[in-house]
Protein backbone atom coordinates (compact mmCIF):
# COMPACT_ATOMS: atom_id res chain seq x y z
CA UNK A 1 0.00 0.00 0.00
CA UNK A 2 1.25 3.27 -1.19
CA UNK A 3 1.41 6.15 1.77
CA UNK A 4 1.92 9.99 0.98
CA UNK A 5 2.14 12.30 3.93
CA UNK A 6 -0.99 15.55 3.22
CA UNK A 7 1.45 18.02 1.59
CA UNK A 8 2.24 15.30 -0.66
CA UNK A 9 -1.13 14.57 -1.78
CA UNK A 10 -2.03 18.11 -2.29
CA UNK A 11 0.98 18.60 -4.36
CA UNK A 12 0.29 15.46 -6.58
CA UNK A 13 -3.29 17.19 -7.22
CA UNK A 14 -5.27 14.81 -5.05
CA UNK A 15 -8.22 16.48 -3.67
CA UNK A 16 -10.18 13.83 -1.66
CA UNK A 17 -10.12 11.54 0.93
CA UNK A 18 -12.26 8.94 2.21
CA UNK A 19 -12.44 6.27 4.95
CA UNK A 20 -10.64 3.02 4.67
CA UNK A 21 -13.18 -0.33 4.67
CA UNK A 22 -15.65 1.94 3.68
CA UNK A 23 -17.71 1.83 0.04
CA UNK A 24 -19.63 4.54 -0.54
CA UNK A 25 -19.38 7.59 0.88
CA UNK A 26 -18.91 11.58 1.01
CA UNK A 27 -15.87 12.86 -0.54
CA UNK A 28 -13.97 15.17 1.96
CA UNK A 29 -11.98 18.17 1.03
CA UNK A 30 -8.23 17.19 0.98
CA UNK A 31 -8.07 20.53 2.91
CA UNK A 32 -9.91 19.98 5.99
CA UNK A 33 -8.65 16.84 6.91
CA UNK A 34 -8.13 16.21 10.99
CA UNK A 35 -5.93 14.31 13.00
CA UNK A 36 -8.63 12.46 13.92
CA UNK A 37 -9.52 11.71 10.79
CA UNK A 38 -5.88 10.21 10.07
CA UNK A 39 -6.14 8.52 12.88
CA UNK A 40 -9.38 6.72 11.60
CA UNK A 41 -7.57 5.75 8.63
CA UNK A 42 -8.09 7.33 5.28
CA UNK A 43 -7.11 6.85 1.74
CA UNK A 44 -7.01 9.10 -1.22
CA UNK A 45 -10.08 9.50 -3.69
CA UNK A 46 -8.61 9.23 -7.38
CA UNK A 47 -7.60 12.35 -8.60
CA UNK A 48 -9.47 11.43 -12.11
CA UNK A 49 -13.55 10.89 -12.50
CA UNK A 50 -15.41 9.48 -14.27
CA UNK A 51 -18.86 10.25 -15.72
CA UNK A 52 -22.01 8.77 -16.54
CA UNK A 53 -22.10 8.90 -20.77
CA UNK A 54 -23.81 7.17 -23.50
CA UNK A 55 -22.39 6.30 -26.67
CA UNK A 56 -23.13 3.78 -30.01
CA UNK A 57 -24.91 1.96 -26.51
CA UNK A 58 -28.11 5.00 -26.83
CA UNK A 59 -29.23 3.93 -30.09
CA UNK A 60 -28.94 0.00 -29.05
CA UNK A 61 -31.53 0.84 -25.94
CA UNK A 62 -33.54 2.74 -27.92
CA UNK A 63 -33.94 -0.29 -30.79
CA UNK A 64 -33.99 -2.95 -28.27
CA UNK A 65 -37.13 -0.88 -26.15
CA UNK A 66 -38.71 -0.54 -29.06
CA UNK A 67 -38.38 -3.76 -31.19
CA UNK A 68 -39.46 -5.72 -27.85
CA UNK A 69 -42.46 -3.49 -27.96
CA UNK A 70 -43.32 -3.83 -31.15
CA UNK A 71 -42.75 -7.33 -31.26
CA UNK A 72 -45.00 -7.92 -27.87
CA UNK A 73 -47.97 -6.28 -29.79
CA UNK A 74 -47.43 -7.57 -33.28
CA UNK A 75 -46.05 -11.24 -32.80
CA UNK A 76 -43.37 -10.20 -35.76
CA UNK A 77 -40.61 -12.28 -35.31
CA UNK A 78 -38.25 -10.58 -37.46
CA UNK A 79 -35.43 -7.63 -36.87
CA UNK A 80 -36.87 -4.95 -38.93
CA UNK A 81 -37.82 -2.68 -36.68
CA UNK A 82 -34.57 -2.83 -34.65
CA UNK A 83 -32.70 -3.15 -38.36
CA UNK A 84 -34.47 0.89 -39.34
CA UNK A 85 -33.59 2.23 -35.38
CA UNK A 86 -30.11 1.25 -36.06
CA UNK A 87 -29.40 2.78 -39.35
CA UNK A 88 -30.14 6.12 -38.11
CA UNK A 89 -27.50 8.24 -36.67
CA UNK A 90 -28.03 9.38 -33.18
CA UNK A 91 -24.78 10.99 -32.22
CA UNK A 92 -26.26 13.97 -31.67
CA UNK A 93 -28.20 12.86 -29.44
CA UNK A 94 -25.93 10.82 -26.98
CA UNK A 95 -23.61 14.61 -27.21
CA UNK A 96 -26.44 16.18 -25.79
CA UNK A 97 -27.28 13.40 -22.98
CA UNK A 98 -23.35 13.52 -22.54
CA UNK A 99 -23.12 17.36 -21.99
CA UNK A 100 -26.32 17.38 -19.20
CA UNK A 101 -24.30 14.27 -17.47
CA UNK A 102 -20.57 16.24 -17.45
CA UNK A 103 -21.18 17.40 -13.62
CA UNK A 104 -22.23 14.35 -12.91
CA UNK A 105 -18.29 12.82 -11.30
CA UNK A 106 -18.01 9.53 -9.73
CA UNK A 107 -14.36 8.94 -7.87
CA UNK A 108 -13.02 6.02 -6.65
CA UNK A 109 -11.41 5.25 -3.05
CA UNK A 110 -7.37 4.06 -3.39
CA UNK A 111 -5.17 1.78 -1.68
CA UNK A 112 -3.27 5.00 -0.89
CA UNK A 113 -3.18 5.68 2.61
CA UNK A 114 -2.50 8.98 3.94
CA UNK A 115 0.14 9.31 6.77
CA UNK A 116 0.73 12.65 8.86
CA UNK A 117 4.53 14.19 8.13
CA UNK A 118 5.36 12.98 12.06
CA UNK A 119 5.17 9.08 11.16
CA UNK A 120 7.37 9.77 8.36
CA UNK A 121 9.62 11.23 10.40
CA UNK A 122 9.28 8.45 12.85
CA UNK A 123 8.51 5.38 10.43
Amino acid sequence: MDKLTIQQALEQGYLFFGYKGLEYQTLNDLSDITQEDVDRGVCLFSKEYTSPSCEENIKEFIADHIQDQWSAETNDDTSDVYDAIMSIDLSDIASRVNKVLEDKKYYTLTDIELILESEVNNG
